[in-house]
């Protein structure tokens, strides 16, 4: 027995067959239900701004949650919950966030590979609680890779969570607008980490953590938000934030554009490394980040599938594939990059 499933095209494969009609936001059809998909649909797709389809599947036997799986669902729905508390309120139940997050967090831990775990807490819930959910979870890893001792790796797996508890209080209209903001509703949205370190502090909540909040926007070249504070001024709690926030942003899909795959963005903060984010944790992020890269399995710019086998220790972004026609290593392809993992 078939079942209609709703996915992202990086789970789609060439000779799945659509169950639904594919309508652009304008009302046009794309493509037909029944359609049998090719690699130059699927492009296609994505030019459009297409990232989910519905697809014929073969009913299989439904497989259980794994524990961290459920963990993640309750907490995503405590997040929720907190978030309309503070919109309603101005503070949260602080006991209860910490209970959530904590639990969540000693679960996750059992999963070493930091990409492996990303992956399978994807699910299609509102942006902001996953984000902060996953915020939380590296900036906790970033802040043990540093040394920083269990007390102090708590308080920044706390602020990671709740870094943008400041958005409860900005207009969603705003916040899930598809279109570039303008200067007014930019300015709106900036104001999410004042309110967020006020809603922090009514909360009972300690100055390092609620600090995070305030200071995860600010840059170490001076052009953050909202005071424009420059390298040491700022705080390493929210220094790690950023780090943490820069790169699950890029690699989640939101409204308005597809998610970038943990190279590009990886290489996209080492060039940027030595400006507005703190270059030492930087290096440490990505020097751990590539133990996780062997064996991925990956999708290049020009739709070909393949698996790192070599990374390059020169240059860690452009590793060697293995691909059905043979090896490619794409230090000799500038021309190429690997545009989706789709499987760690």
């Amino acid at each position: 027995m078939n079942q209609d499933r709703n996915l992202p095209l990086s789970k789609i494969r060439v000779g799945d067959t659509l169950s639904r009609d594919v309508v652009s936001a304008q009302g046009q059809l794309l493509l037909s239900k029944n359609v049998t998909l090719t690699q130059d649909q699927l492009d296609r797709l994505e030019l459009q701004g297409i990232y989910n389809i519905w697809i014929v599947q073969e009913a299989t036997a439904v497989t259980p949650p794994s524990p961290m799986q459920k963990s993640y669902v309750e907490t995503l729905a405590t997040i929720t919950n907190l978030f309309t508390e503070a919109k309603r309120t101005n503070k949260i139940d602080w006991k209860e966030a910490v209970a959530s997050v904590q639990h969540l967090h000693t679960v996750c831990d059992q999963e070493p590979n930091l990409l492996r775990l990303m992956d399978s807490l994807w699910t299609q819930d509102a942006y902001t609680m996953q984000h902060s959910v996953g915020v939380g979870l590296l900036a906790n890893r970033i802040a043990k890779w540093l040394g920083l001792s269990d007390e102090q790796c708590t308080e920044v797996l706390l602020g990671g969570t709740f870094h943008d508890i400041g958005k409860s209080l900005v207009d969603p209209v705003i916040l899930n607008k598809p279109d570039k903001l303008t200067p007014v509703e930019y300015s709106e949205v900036k104001k999410h980490t004042k309110l967020g370190y006020s809603i922090l502090k009514n909360s009972g909540v300690a100055e390092p953590i609620a600090r995070m909040a305030l200071h995860h926007h600010e840059r170490m070249d001076g052009s953050g938000y909202p005071y424009g504070l420059k390298g040491g001024e700022i705080d390493i709690y929210s220094r790690i934030c950023a780090v943490a926030d820069v790169f699950h942003a890029m690699t989640t899909r939101r409204v308005y554009r597809r998610e970038e795959s943990y190279y590009k963005v990886l290489e996209s903060l080492h060039q940027d490394s030595f400006a507005s984010l703190d270059p030492n944790l930087i290096s440490l992020f990505l020097n751990r980040m590539l133990n996780f890269f062997h064996g991925n399995k990956v999708k290049l710019s020009d739709g070909q599938l393949g698996e790192v086998v070599l990374v390059h220790p020169d240059m860690p972004f452009r590793p060697l594939l293995r691909l059905e026609a043979g090896f490619l290593d794409l230090r000799h392809r500038p021309d190429l990059y690997i545009e989706q993992v789709q499987e760690v």
